[in-house]
């Protein structure tokens, strides 16, 4: 049988091709995931998907990472899937794709779609999170930068005799002047 009769004769195959052809070359990569749990916390699982790993000479790592909410919300997102790039020898990370979808584990209907190279690198906090991925993927702990808001610097310390000394003023105070 001749092949355009095929497709003329059995018209679900021929729309399965179409289909099929047209689709996106992140949408089918997004259906080949295989997802493992890195952590779990009291607001999501988190996954990644260790066959995406790509690291570059420059030490950049690629990786394809999930992050799926655990309690249903009545706005979506239900689940992120991001494409992260982790700077191995700075100890850095940025989002180079970002898709928000309106149901678990990457499905649903795509509701944002952040397109690559938007996002500047951010120092690895000290979470869990980034601090498992970064260990997965790049082969080593981060060196975690402490954050100055979270350090009292001598000069900002409180006056002897603590807070009690601190005056206040009052609208009844100026009517007595």
């Amino acid at each position: 049988m001749d092949m355009a009769k095929f497709f003329i004769k059995n018209k679900v195959v021929g729309w399965m091709m179409v289909i099929c052809l047209g689709m996106s070359s992140s949408a089918i990569a997004e259906l080949q995931k295989n997802w493992e749990i890195v952590t779990v916390d009291k607001e999501a699982v988190y996954f990644l998907d260790r066959n995406s790993i790509v690291i570059s000479e420059e030490q950049t790592a690629r990786v394809w990472q999930l992050t799926n909410f655990r309690q249903i919300k009545r706005v979506p997102p239900q689940s992120i899937s991001s494409q992260m790039d982790y700077d191995c020898e700075n100890s850095r990370k940025r989002i180079f794709l970002k898709h928000h979808h309106s149901g678990v584990m990457a499905k649903g209907r795509l509701r944002v779609a952040n397109t690559e190279g938007q996002f500047d690198w951010k120092s690895i906090e000290s979470d869990p999170v980034s601090e498992r991925i970064f260990l997965i993927v790049c082969g080593k702990a981060p060196s975690i930068v402490v954050s100055d808001a979270n350090v009292e610097k001598p000069d900002e310390q409180e006056p002897e005799g603590g807070a009690d000394e601190t005056a206040t003023f009052t609208p009844d105070d100026a009517k007595l002047k």
